[in-house]
């Protein structure tokens, strides 16, 4: 009889077999490549990176990384390149102030709006990206690493942090942390929600058919909204709420499309002004706790 232990092994074989097969006999760890510092490999970075946080500084925070020109434009989040992965600055920890300059004759470059740090982006073929401090803390100046590195250090001790909540109705103790507009929320066409359905929370028991495979509907395009307890989405003619007790499963496709499992029931949230992976950490960050609480395990996307 099979056994969790002998299924737990079976999984770590899987996954380092498909880790080998995807970067090579080496790994993530071979194919991202060591950390350098003025051409000379290191051996721990990271404690560099926490070193140099008393050499930042913050200033006001600027437009989104969806923003413009200030022409009332903004950027199509497939355009903004690496921000849709590293949705927080590494150095100073501040959300969606990454830029992405790809200027057509000209070596690539990222910058944070909020503490200044430069980085000159390189692609090395068969490789990671690598992205060197070009400006910012005097401790970091020359620090180049793989992108894949540098996206750890950016999830590292990743904490919560609380927004200002105008325009939403909290209860005591719940908190706002992320909010975006443009999402798409589409359910299944089957959902109760295209009939007769009144309540604010979604259906959760309405379990779907092999035969609904792939029928999608949308109800529109609204504000999507994360607190510590719930995420609201707010659309053209109704605002529901998705309490976290109740999602068992969180999976991201592309960057802007997440699907949420209500108990038994699938949504999809699709991006247009936010990277997807954003939300995964907070949400993943966020929905662990109360499953714990009731003995049961939410399945969720790498990130």
């Amino acid at each position: 009889m099979v056994g969790e232990e002998d299924v737990a092994r079976a999984n770590v074989r899987i996954a380092a077999e498909i880790e080998c097969l995807t970067y090579g006999p080496g790994g993530v760890a071979e194919w991202a490549g060591p950390p350098k510092k003025n051409g000379k490999l290191l051996e721990e970075p990271v404690n560099l990176l926490r070193a140099a946080a008393d050499q930042v500084v913050v200033a006001g925070k600027p437009p989104p990384v969806g923003a413009g020109d200030g022409d009332g434009s903004t950027i199509s989040l497939w355009k903004r390149g690496l921000p849709l992965l590293l949705w927080r600055c590494p150095v100073c920890l501040t959300d969606d102030t990454l830029v992405h300059n790809r200027p057509w004759f000209r070596a690539q470059s990222l910058e944070c709006g909020a503490c200044g740090t430069r980085w000159t982006v390189r692609r090395e073929y068969g490789k990671d990206f690598r992205l060197k401090v070009v400006e910012g803390p005097p401790d970091l100046v020359d620090l180049d690493m793989a992108l894949t590195t540098w996206y750890d250090e950016m999830k590292r001790d990743f904490e919560l942090s609380p927004i200002t909540a105008s325009g939403l109705d909290l209860e005591p103790g719940e908190e706002l942390y992320l909010r975006t507009g443009g999402v798409k929320l589409v359910p299944y066409r089957s959902n109760p929600l295209f009939g007769d359905w009144t309540g604010r929370e979604p259906p959760k028991d309405r379990v779907l058919r092999r035969s609904e495979a792939g029928q999608y509907g949308s109800l529109g395009v609204g504000e999507l909204l994360m607190t510590n307890r719930r995420m609201v989405w707010e659309g053209p003619k109704r605002g529901l709420d998705f309490w976290l007790e109740h999602v068992t499963d969180v999976t991201l496709r592309l960057f802007f499309q997440m699907k949420i499992n209500y108990e038994a029931t699938p949504y999809r949230f699709e991006f247009t002004e936010d990277s997807g992976l954003k939300w995964l950490t907070y949400l993943a960050t966020m929905v662990q706790q109360p499953a714990l609480g009731v003995g049961r395990q939410v399945t969720l996307s790498r990130y």
